[in-house]
């Protein structure tokens, strides 16, 4: 599960790893609970997390057995794309996002950072770097309840859903926001 942060990523795997009866990995809390995560990006207000090694602990984790449903905006970073059986990149609309970061108390900066992400879809290329795309399945989270996208999410793993296909650069809305944003600036 990947995904700009405020796309909802957290609650839909808490939902699917529960459905499905797998194990819930927040990877941002397992780097930090298994010393993954030294020092502190104080601009950014988070942790930073040594990728190489928490790959190496998700490997150990997969080897333990069961199924896990990993959760993290760097999760296709970290999950092995032979074991993986789909990846989630969960999208949420620009206009819609800069509210659910602000609304969260993310910082102006870190707020904006992440909705220029999202806008050109970092976590989805990224993605699509590592993993073949018939393996990527993106889902609209904007207005959704995290309900009907769990359903989304079973009806994609079962074959029987198209994933979305979203451009968010060419809405007006994200082009009003653009705008405002430069305005301020």
């Amino acid at each position: 599960m990947t995904g700009t942060p405020g796309t909802g990523k957290t609650t839909f795997s808490r939902l699917l790893a529960q459905r499905i009866g797998a194990t819930h990995v927040e990877l941002s809390r397992y780097a930090i609970d298994h010393g993954y995560a030294g020092e502190r990006d104080a601009e950014r207000d988070t942790a930073v997390v040594d990728l190489d090694a928490l790959r190496t602990g998700v490997h150990e984790l997969l080897e333990s057995g069961g199924m896990h449903v990993l959760d993290g905006h760097y999760a296709h970073e970290v999950a092995p794309p032979d074991e993986t059986r789909a990846v989630f990149v969960l999208r949420r609309a620009p206009w819609l996002l800069l509210e659910e970061l602000l609304g969260r108390g993310y910082s102006a900066g870190k707020a904006w950072e992440n909705v220029e992400a999202e806008m050109i879809g970092v976590c989805l290329h990224e993605a699509l770097d590592l993993f073949r795309a018939d393996d990527v399945c993106i889902l609209d989270t904007s207005g959704a309840p995290p309900e009907r996208t769990l359903e989304s999410g079973l009806a994609a793993l079962d074959g029987k859903l198209v994933c979305d296909d979203i451009d968010w650069v060419g809405h007006p809305e994200t082009l009003e926001l653009l705008r405002r944003r430069t305005c301020t600036s």
